[in-house]
């Protein structure tokens, strides 16, 4: 089985593009074992560091995924059903990876989560992080 070098680079971008997702979550991961709460002064400073690492991950796996699914629409040559779904089913992949990722996001965003003297500046900040593209804090 034999890959031209179009296809080739879609794995290519695909596989780094899966290398940031598994950065993004295991920091996602790591980020509620060490900071289950906000309630110290020094907790928003944490939280603001971590939507921020995360804001350009996000734009990091963007950058890495979007033009793979470009290839797959620009590239015309022949391929056998196997190649086809080696070139397809990470896609698949890449949506668990999404959906896991958004769930642990939105538990991550619970006011709940924050105490209520911080809660306006935990807010702020979780509505940059949905919101924007690049941080503004």
């Amino acid at each position: 089985m034999e890959f031209t070098p179009l296809q080739l680079t879609q794995l290519a971008l695909l596989a780094s593009a899966y290398a940031v997702n598994v950065v993004g979550n295991a920091q996602q991961i790591g980020h509620l074992r060490t900071l289950p709460w906000i309630e110290t002064e020094d907790d928003p400073a944490r939280f603001r560091t971590f939507a921020r690492i995360q804001m350009y991950l996000t734009i990091g796996m963007m950058a890495f995924a979007l033009p793979a699914l470009i290839l797959i629409f620009i590239d015309r040559s022949p391929a056998t059903l196997a190649q086809r779904a080696i070139l397809i089913l990470p896609y698949v992949g890449m949506f668990f990876f999404g959906y896991f990722g958004k769930k642990r996001e939105t538990r991550i965003q619970d006011p709940a989560r924050c105490a209520e003297p911080l809660r306006p500046e935990f807010l702020r900040l979780c509505e940059a992080w949905k919101k924007k593209l690049l941080p503004d804090f």
